[in-house]
């Protein structure tokens, strides 16, 4: 009996993550095992095969499209970073969130099934990427140790806010706030919005 090549292993592996990605497109948002196998014409047997089972191919898909541990590495910080340091770290990945989350469907379409899918898996990808910016909250904390400027929620809002308008105009062309970030006008207002309220924030803490 010949068995599969390392290459149609990876293939079919492959196959069946577009699979999901294709479903997720479509706006399903709860399928099962068979309906991912069916999709590709494959026996149901290949799912288990080579990820054990249908939870262990959506956390593979999510983590494999998730840009935001790409972004934790490329911005890493020294052992011991300053209060510029880490300001300007939350500058650069919010405005690399705000990009590519705009021009990336497969993320949007994740994030779609995120919020709107009550899911064992789903949330625990997300607690996991909770608890990767855990690290760089812990770093944040002892400068902003009183209450009259909250950096957890003034990220929250603005990652938040991000979503909100990207899915707007993705899904129905439409403004938020008048805003269009389809023109590069708006775009470029988001952006400076953003590095405006991550230095307000700085700024106005009291040490």
């Amino acid at each position: 009996m010949n068995r599969p090549s390392k290459r149609n292993k990876l293939k079919t592996k492959e196959d069946l993550t577009n699979a999901v990605s294709e479903m997720i497109r479509k706006g399903f948002i709860s399928f099962n095992a068979s309906a991912i196998t069916n999709s590709i014409d494959r026996d149901h047997k290949v799912l288990p095969h080579h990820f054990k089972s249908l939870n262990n191919l959506i956390k593979t898909f999510i983590s494999d499209r998730d840009y935001w541990y790409k972004l934790f590495e490329k911005y890493a910080l020294p052992p011991h970073p300053g209060s510029e340091d880490l300001k300007n770290m939350f500058i650069n990945i919010m405005d690399e969130n705000f990009d590519i989350f705009s021009s990336d469907a497969e993320m949007q379409n994740i994030i779609r099934w995120q919020i709107s899918d009550r899911n064992p898996t789903l949330k625990e990808v997300s607690d996991t990427r909770e608890k990767e910016a855990e690290g760089i909250f812990k770093l944040t904390d002892p400068f902003f140790n009183r209450e009259d400027v909250d950096i957890r929620a003034i990220m929250a809002l603005l990652i938040g806010g991000v979503y909100y308008i990207v899915l707007h105009s993705v899904t129905n062309q439409s403004t938020v706030c008048g805003i269009d970030i389809n023109e590069s006008k708006d775009r470029d207002a988001v952006t400076r919005s953003i590095r405006q309220v991550i230095s307000w924030a700085w700024n106005g803490r009291q040490p």
